[in-house]
């Protein structure tokens, strides 16, 4: 069974725990997503996963790149 909660990245909450936590807020511009956001997002969303679960943000790969190279 699949379910998709949607929700307010900045101030959603559950009871529940997920199997998987997919962010998928940012566009693909150099500027739309500091990683820090991604990670503190991802921090957060951390409680709500069940042991063994799966926690990504869409196009993280990009932003960590992006970050490295203005490094």
């Amino acid at each position: 069974m699949l379910t998709i909660t949607e929700g307010d990245a900045f101030s959603w909450t559950s009871e529940r725990q997920f199997d998987t936590i997919w962010l998928d807020i940012w566009h693909d511009g150099p500027d739309d997503a500091p990683l820090a956001e991604i990670e503190a997002l991802e921090e957060r969303y951390r409680k709500f996963l069940k042991p063994g679960g799966w926690i990504d943000s869409w196009n993280k790969p990009t932003f960590e790149r992006r970050e490295k190279e203005l490094s």
